[in-house]
């Protein structure tokens, strides 16, 4: 559970501070936030790149563990799911951070509709189970966001990623909702 918060913290630090700090002193330089700002931004994308790689490692690790050492508690499953929840949000703060330092409004905006779509899908399948219907449906679980993510990280395609995110996770929100609806039609 640490070490959720210790890589969001690290992921938000490489997109926050450092490009606050880049930015502060390419004004003084130029005129503008303008290549020289975007170069070493990029840097900083594969860093925090780096840094998702090894939550996303972690955060499977720790789950392989309590189970091969038979540590598994129901408490543990619930905790890992709302740092999971926590992890997701820091680092969809980290994209947000990274598009306002770039002044691109656009793709702040679309960072927090895919955001929200991200928050969305835990929720649906958490009502569903409520509501007595396992629901693993829909294009866009968790590992793939997680990917997406780190490919747009590594290979400076972030706001495409971003755009794919913001379709895709309400794609998946509507999946769920129409399985869970089916289910609950069946059931009756």
């Amino acid at each position: 559970m640490v070490r959720v918060l210790v890589c969001c913290f690290f992921f938000f630090f490489f997109i926050f501070f450092f490009q606050a700090e880049d930015g502060i002193r390419d004004l003084v330089r130029s005129r503008g936030l303008g290549d020289v700002y975007k170069r070493q931004a990029f840097n900083h994308l594969v860093a925090a790149a780096v840094f998702l790689f090894f939550t996303g490692f972690f955060d499977l690790m720790d789950g392989a563990i309590a189970r091969s050492t038979n540590n598994v508690t129901i408490f543990g499953g619930f905790l890992d799911s709302v740092l999971d929840r926590y992890t997701d949000l820091f680092l969809m703060l980290g994209v947000f951070v990274y598009f306002l330092f770039s002044k691109d409004t656009f793709y702040m905006v679309v960072t927090f509709f895919a955001t929200i779509g991200i928050a969305i899908i835990p929720y649906v399948k958490a009502r569903a189970e409520a509501s007595s219907v396992k629901c693993n449906t829909g294009v866009l679980e968790r590992p793939e966001r997680l990917v997406l993510l780190f490919i747009g990280l590594l290979f400076n395609v972030l706001p495409y990623i971003v755009l794919i995110l913001a379709v895709l996770t309400h794609v998946t929100v509507i999946q769920r909702m129409l399985f869970v609806r089916k289910a609950l039609i069946s059931n009756q």
